[in-house]
């Protein structure tokens, strides 16, 4: 379907140029991801032949099944009441309806445009990630959310992990020796990125469709003997790395031992200690409550710092529970003893709001880890939530189920979900109330506006547009495919501009957009390889 003439050239220009700037765009720029949208737009209008254009969205059924979840949406406007909102939440997810739309309409991309384009999206990646990594070699960061230097942390490791299985796939099947061992470094290098990002969620997301290819896959390409191998390559960090966080975890939380009788009632300056086994939690396996002489602390405090003993350090919290924290980690107790034990770097790093010495000093991961335990105590012990992103998720999935036994069937509608989030987590009086935080888990959001019909809609579509096309054995569809449902689980992927992006082009260009199916023809092999596995 490509045209002659000026128009034609014109045409193709403004069709392959969004698409460029598009894919681009995902990991560097929203602003350029809008103007990438109104390009095709062009694009599509200069084509002309709407009638029979429309004509083939409406025989492209994977199209259908993309579009009608933004039909979904709109239905959900017939019982909602804060109309200001969901129109705003339409305009957010209007890539949902005109995406599918021209990728049904634009003519299929040829093998090597196909191919441009993925080294278009790696290389903008792999630009981003630079510029992380020369983040993380400075230490010109406090918080490793902020190495994301354009988009969301969390969605930015998310097409990382897509851009490395990209770049693998596109280096076996290179043909040139250099460009193929080039590639699997550049892969390597994105690898190793999603480390120094600590994404727990896009690390994980990352072995499980590992895993998953293996499995599948495999079955393809390779003997049962070599999957073996390659399976063991995979699974043994994944499983030492599942071994090394629950120790982490255990080593961190271990409560210890110790007799409330036994423990000596005064300061070597003579004053009384202060044994509270409720009100602090567990750091470094050491209780945070025992062996405390407020007054001395105060005052030894005082001499020694320029912030005062109930101010606040340079992260906002009170400074009194930094150092009651920081001391903990060091094993000293919480008297003046303590504090003259101190040295000036200590006491800087408390001003600065480091609560504990061991996070100068351990690898970022068991820093992570340490910082997820300290997070669950607060949580358990005084429903605080605000020491740990996952204890956030998992009040906020509380949240989500509440609301949903109240309108189980339809949900709140398309506008009423953020009002109605905002007055359950206040009627739980809930700290994250105010936040403007909702469930951080796609399905459960979908549940709460659009209730259990949306929900079953919603997955129904997500599995027809995989079956229908039999595309499963295309390697890029499988890891496009497992990295976006992966994601809903711990994120809201479609209530961003930039999530819902992510999802409908990737679906879209490679079960709409590209003809070109390079493992189409390997179902066969695959049966026999199967073969080779049973008696």
């Amino acid at each position: 379907m490509r045209m002659n003439g000026n128009r034609s050239a014109v045409a193709n220009y403004f069709y392959l140029g969004g698409l460029a700037i598009l894919i681009a765009s995902l990991p560097l720029s929203k602003f350029t991801m809008s103007i990438s949208q109104m390009m095709l737009g062009v694009a599509w209008l200069l084509m002309g032949d709407y009638r029979s254009r429309i004509r083939l969205f409406f025989k492209d059924r994977v199209a259908l099944a993309l579009t009608s979840i933004y039909l979904m949406h709109l239905l959900g406007l017939i019982y909602t009441t804060d109309f200001t909102y969901a129109i705003k939440d339409l305009r957010v997810k209007f890539p949902l309806l005109i995406i599918p739309f021209m990728f049904a309409t634009f003519p299929k991309l040829k093998k090597e445009e196909t191919r441009g384009l993925i080294y278009i999206f790696t290389a903008a990646t792999t630009v981003a990630t630079g510029i992380s990594f020369f983040r993380f070699i400075t230490n010109s960061v406090e918080d490793y959310r902020d190495l994301s230097p354009f988009i969301s942390h969390i969605r930015f490791s998310l097409l990382v992990c897509l851009a490395a299985f990209l770049m693998y796939y596109q280096a076996w099947n290179e043909s040139k020796k250099t460009v193929k061992y080039g590639g699997f470094l550049w892969a390597i290098w994105l690898t190793y990125m999603l480390f120094v990002l600590q994404s727990a969620t896009s690390l994980i997301i990352f072995f499980a469709t590992a895993f998953i290819i293996v499995f599948y896959l495999g079955l393809i390409r390779v003997k049962w003997v070599i999957q073996i191998v390659v399976l063991i390559a995979i699974m043994s960090p994944a499983l030492f790395g599942i071994y090394y966080i629950v120790t982490t975890f255990s080593n961190f939380t271990r409560i210890p031992e110790y007799d409330i009788h036994q423990l000596e009632k005064y300061t070597p300056s003579g004053n009384l200690y202060r044994h509270d086994t409720t009100s602090y939690w567990i750091e470094n396996g050491r209780h945070g409550g025992l062996y405390q002489c407020e007054a001395e602390l105060k005052k030894e405090w005082n001499k020694r710092s320029h912030i005062q003993f109930d101010s606040l350090d340079a992260s906002g919290q009170i400074i009194q529970y930094t150092l009651i924290r920081y001391l903990t980690s060091l094993d000293l107790r919480k008297d003046s003893s303590g504090v003259a034990a101190l040295t000036n770097d200590d006491i800087k790093n408390i001003e600065d709001g480091l609560a504990n010495h061991d996070y100068l000093t351990d690898n970022r991961l068991k820093t992570a880890i340490n910082k997820v335990a300290l997070g669950y105590y607060q949580y358990i012990w005084k429903k605080d939530t605000r020491g740990s992103s996952l204890m956030q998720r998992i009040e906020l999935w509380k949240t989500s189920i509440q609301l949903i036994k109240k309108n189980p069937w339809f949900g709140t509608g398309t506008g009423d979900l953020p009002n109605d989030f905002a007055e359950q987590l206040r009627q739980n009086k809930s700290g994250l109330t105010g936040t403007g935080l909702r469930s951080h888990n796609q399905f459960l959001s979908i549940t709460t506006a659009l209730g259990i019909i949306g929900l079953v809609w919603f997955l129904s579509a997500l599995v027809f547009i995989i079956v229908y096309r039999k595309r499963w054995l295309d390697f890029r569809v499988l890891i496009s495919y497992c990295i976006i449902v992966f994601s809903m689980f711990n994120e809201d992927t479609i209530e961003t501009q930039a999530g819902v992006t992510f999802f409908c082009f990737f679906l879209s260009f490679f079960l709409i957009l590209n003809a070109d199916n390079p493992d189409a023809n390997l179902k066969n092999q695959a049966n026999r390889n199967y073969s080779q596995l049973t008696p």
